[in-house]
């Protein structure tokens, strides 16, 4: 992989699609309830565009040459 962006989007990548896997299968065995499902999909959200900034942080920061 070319650089620390590129890794770690293809890591947000590949553990968004488990996770998405993971729900659909827990969803077809449980049938969870609308309540359920939305707070499952606000907590994905939070976590997907809270790595997506932190990997654009890590990535400005170091292409910056900024904190060494």
């Amino acid at each position: 992989v070319k650089s620390n962006l590129h890794r770690g989007l293809v890591q947000l990548a590949i553990g968004s699609v488990i996770f998405l896997l993971a729900m659909g299968l827990l969803e077809s065995v449980f049938y969870f309830t609308i309540p359920v499902r939305l707070k499952t999909a606000e907590f994905f959200l939070l976590l997907f565009f809270t790595a997506i900034a932190f990997i654009c942080l890590r990535w400005f920061f170091h292409y910056n040459s900024l904190f060494n």
